[in-house]
């Protein structure tokens, strides 16, 4: 992972959390995360959890650190919120030192605070590339586009209006939003833009934020749409077929 030796980088952070768990704990919350570590052991190393503890966290250090950057941002994240799902309690800990370091914990998700953090861990421009990025996977789209985020607001409607005014689409929006002010403001888009059909439903059910795109491409999203131009976040393409397959599956069943 670039910038590894930085004290601002927030793996020694979770590392060192992981490292207070047994190794039954531990190795469930690696793999909750999806990410894969040598378990092959000594005698010496099996001998309890302690030493299995020492003997795992190098090695979860090494695959992290030899990700491509926005991977290994994206694990990190990952290890954080399975973490905290399994002991909630640790959140103002937590909170608490990454805050020392300008990350932190938001709506679950690991974020960048400070400028240098972000100067340091994201690309220059990463705040109003996240903005750009979006606009330009909706405008991959042929006739669908699902969005799915916990808090979308009326920033989607000025996303959207750079659609292709000879197509028509059909935009699913699910979230937990249910202002009538969004409401509102759907209405008024679409009577001015009548090629786009929007319709929102909510539901609490997901807590990660998916663009999808023709039911063929599934992007995660890091942070709210709302968010986007205002922070840095990450954009990751999904690629895995089972993991795609089963946003769409529990899409349809919510939906």
């Amino acid at each position: 992972m670039e910038n590894f030796y930085s004290s601002l980088n927030p793996l020694p952070v979770i590392l060192s959390f992981l490292g207070e768990l047994d190794s039954d704990q531990f190795l469930e919350i690696v793999n909750r995360s999806g990410i894969s570590i040598n378990l092959n052991l000594s005698r010496e190393e099996k001998f309890s959890h302690k030493t299995r503890i020492r003997a795992y966290i190098p090695r979860l250090n090494a695959a992290i650190c030899e990700m491509s950057h926005p991977n290994s941002l994206h694990a990190i994240q990952l290890l954080f919120s399975n973490l905290l799902a399994l002991f909630p309690g640790k959140l103002v800990e937590i909170q608490s030192r990454l805050q020392q370091i300008g990350w932190k914990i938001t709506d679950g998700k690991l974020s960048a605070e400070g400028l240098e953090v972000i100067e340091l861990f994201f690309e220059k421009g990463l705040v109003h590339k996240a903005y750009t990025d979006i606009r330009h996977i909706l405008n991959r789209a042929s006739s669908e586009i699902i969005i799915i985020d916990p808090y979308i607001d009326k920033t989607l409607f000025e996303m959207l209006k750079d659609l292709p005014s000879g197509k028509t689409y059909d935009i699913k929006i699910l979230t937990k939003n249910r202002t009538t002010d969004f409401d509102h403001e759907k209405s008024l888009f679409c009577s001015q833009y009548p090629n786009l059909a929007i319709e929102k439903r909510t539901s609490d059910y997901f807590h990660d934020r998916f663009i999808i795109i023709d039911r063929k491409l599934i992007f995660l999203i890091g942070a709210s749409i709302k968010d986007a131009g205002k922070k840095a976040f990450m954009i990751i393409e999904i690629e895995d077929v089972e993991t795609r397959e089963s946003v769409l599956k529990s899409l349809i069943t919510i939906w």
